[in-house]
């Protein structure tokens, strides 16, 4: 039986990348309303994660991604505790770690722009992350994949 997924279409491409750019000093947080999205639209970032992960690992991504941000790029997580970060993006980074990171995965030859908000970017950091790192897989919660 197919869905009719009329109601819900994906997000359109002309949404990226957002209306303001981030500074070094600051990080535009995006719009405060969005619109959620069907859960199935994660598998939309499948061919972008087939770039950046082993072709074993990105049923593992998508998932992380579906539970992360229902595959939404412009997601925004509440903030977390007395640290003040938020959780941003398509795989939630956490923003008080991002630019270190982006500056390692790209000194690692995970080439990215540095931008929180690029999809192509996250999944740049992300890669660099579950590969190279030695917590893995494990920066993300919603990791299928991890032993609990």
């Amino acid at each position: 039986m197919e869905e009719n997924h009329a109601e819900c279409p994906p997000v359109a491409a002309s949404t990226y990348p957002p209306p303001t750019t981030p500074t070094a000093t600051s990080i535009d947080y995006g719009p405060a309303d969005i619109d959620p999205i069907r859960v199935e639209y994660a598998v939309d970032w499948r061919d972008l994660v087939a770039v950046w992960f082993r072709a074993g690992d990105v049923d593992r991504v998508l998932a992380i991604i579906d539970c992360e941000s229902s595959g939404r790029w412009n997601a925004v997580g509440p903030p977390i505790g007395s640290t003040g970060m938020q959780a941003l993006g398509l795989l939630q980074h956490l923003d008080g770690y991002w630019p270190s990171r982006a500056r390692n995965a790209a000194a690692a030859g995970y080439a990215n722009d540095g931008d929180i908000w690029s999809p192509t970017d996250q999944m740049a950091v992300s890669a660099w992350l579950a590969y190279q790192t030695p917590q893995g897989f494990g920066h993300w919660v919603c990791d299928p994949g991890a032993d609990r």
